[in-house]
């Protein structure tokens, strides 16, 4: 007698396999790819969403970011850190690995932004 084939998804209704994933095994996907391809697919996915806030590694570049001034990219740039380095406690039943280990910042320098960086940083809470 043959066993039936394996469940492909075990999840939701219309899962794709990889979606299937304990967030673990997605938080290292996440982590291989740039910063901004993270926060898509996590802007794609319902299941992949709560996961980009989850990283334990994170390179944030003032290159990736778009403004006709430097001063335009390094408030987007400010924003962002500022959001990355306040967490949110995961809710129950969420990845529990949600600690930041590692954080490159890659940055312009400027009067203003430094400041609000460096007590962004020192805090780990937004400036």
């Amino acid at each position: 007698m043959e066993s039936p084939p394996p469940k492909r998804n075990a999840g939701h209704v219309g899962e794709d396999g990889i979606s299937a994933l304990p967030d673990h095994l997605l938080l290292d996907i996440l982590e291989r790819l740039h910063l901004r391809e993270a926060i898509r697919a996590g802007a794609l996915s319902t299941r992949w969403r709560h996961l980009p806030s989850h990283l334990s590694l994170v390179h944030l570049d003032a290159g990736h970011f778009r403004g006709a001034t430097s001063l335009q990219v390094m408030d987007a740039f400010t924003g962002a850190a500022r959001a990355l380095l306040t967490r949110v406690p995961p809710a129950e039943g969420v990845c529990e690995s949600g600690a930041l280990k590692v954080l490159v910042l890659s940055f312009y320098t400027s009067s203003p932004h430094l400041t609000s960086l460096a007590l962004a940083v020192g805090s780990g809470t937004s400036a």
